[in-house]
């Protein structure tokens, strides 16, 4: 209808700040200019290898972990625009496949980035370069690790790619193999939004998985929600993966009992 198509044309600018993020797509595999401008180094030349740097021998920090999608981004990766770098990926937007029960289930779906504006999909023989550029400059960078969020965006993508678990288990499992390859086989990469079966069980290098919503400390529902939820999906995703509950903030009245919780 006229209606859809000026919605859709229309939805990505009139979304608030945050959810405008939602349309965004990766244009490289390394940090940008603007973002390498922004970090206080000892560097003349400011380079993301010399911030981790700084937090690790300064601040100490221990491990840093990098965060993508399993997409690259929210809305996948970009293969147009003179500053692209991810034209070798062949990438192509798909609009998401979603089913009538799934849209009674999430209503909100109907407007979702990935339902008006589509995700841009790396071919498939191409996913494995995908995140060996992405790890091995992270690697490059001193990082530990990743997590890999956005996973269940995957399961709604099925369509010409031989179906939601087919091309489920593609991504997760190229996805393993460069972190196994640039990270080792510890415990160094945190699977988000992975809660669809069709995650779940394509797992074989990974074993830690996120159990609920981020900790939000300020949200109207408190923190008491956050526990309950992530302790109720434990012991459903608990039987496959290591549940993550998320970060918490030890000095908020909620601290103590967050870390008890965990423990």
């Amino acid at each position: 209808s006229v209606h859809w198509r000026v919605w859709k044309a229309l939805a990505p600018w009139l979304a608030p700040g945050g959810e405008r993020t939602l349309y965004k797509r990766l244009r490289s595999a390394k940090a940008g200019e603007r973002f390498l401008a922004s970090l206080k180094t000892d560097t003349a030349i400011p380079s993301f290898k010399a911030f981790i740097h700084k937090l690790k021998k300064q601040h100490g920090v221990h491990m840093v972990f990098c965060w993508h999608t399993i997409t690259g981004y929210w809305a996948g990766v970009s293969a147009e625009g003179p500053y692209s770098s991810t034209k070798e990926l062949q990438a192509k937007v798909k609009v998401a496949d979603i089913t009538p029960k799934l849209m009674r289930l999430e209503p909100s779906l109907a407007w979702h980035p990935i339902t008006l504006k589509g995700m841009g999909l790396p071919s498939l023989d191409k996913i494995g370069s995908m995140y060996d550029a992405m790890h091995s400059y992270l690697k490059r960078s001193q990082v530990d690790g990743v997590k890999v969020d956005g996973q269940a965006m995957v399961t709604m993508m099925g369509a010409g790619l031989g179906g939601r678990t087919a091309a489920t288990r593609s991504f997760i499992q190229a996805m393993e193999a460069s972190v196994v390859k640039h990270f080792g086989t510890g415990a160094n990469c945190i699977n988000g939004m992975c809660h669809p079966t069709e995650c779940l069980y394509a797992y074989k290098a990974t074993s830690v998985g996120r159990a609920g919503d981020d900790y939000k400390p300020t949200a109207p529902w408190g923190y008491a929600r956050h526990v309950t939820n992530v302790a109720f999906n434990s012991f459903f995703i608990g039987e496959i993966v290591q549940p993550d509950w998320d970060m918490f903030q030890s000095a908020r009245e909620d601290g103590a009992l967050q870390a008890c919780a965990r423990a």
